[in-house]
């Protein structure tokens, strides 16, 4: 195969393979025929799912988006001071 060309390749060389000697050997594998795209692909999906679950995890853990922003929510005022300090015309901040 040609890693070059190859999408999974990629995916794990720019996003999910930190290792450059491990990418290394997976480039020769598939180039000597080794390492078959069904079999790269598989190695891409692993990397894939490992990130994922971690991303799901840590954004589970940070609860609600509404309470985490709610502290940094303007006030009426504030905010109609600052609509006014930006130009918009009174009536159209909706």
């Amino acid at each position: 195969g040609d890693p070059t060309v190859d999408v999974p390749f990629q995916y794990l060389r720019f996003f999910f393979e930190s290792d450059d000697e491990r990418l290394k050997r997976i480039a020769a594998d598939y180039r000597s025929g080794d390492l078959l795209s069904g079999e790269l692909k598989d190695l891409a999906i692993e990397r894939i799912t490992e990130f994922l679950a971690d991303h799901q995890r840590r954004r589970a853990e940070l609860g609600s988006l509404e309470s985490e922003l709610e502290p940094y929510r303007l006030t009426a005022g504030e905010r109609r001071r600052a609509l006014e300090r930006a130009g918009v015309p009174t009536g159209l901040e909706g």
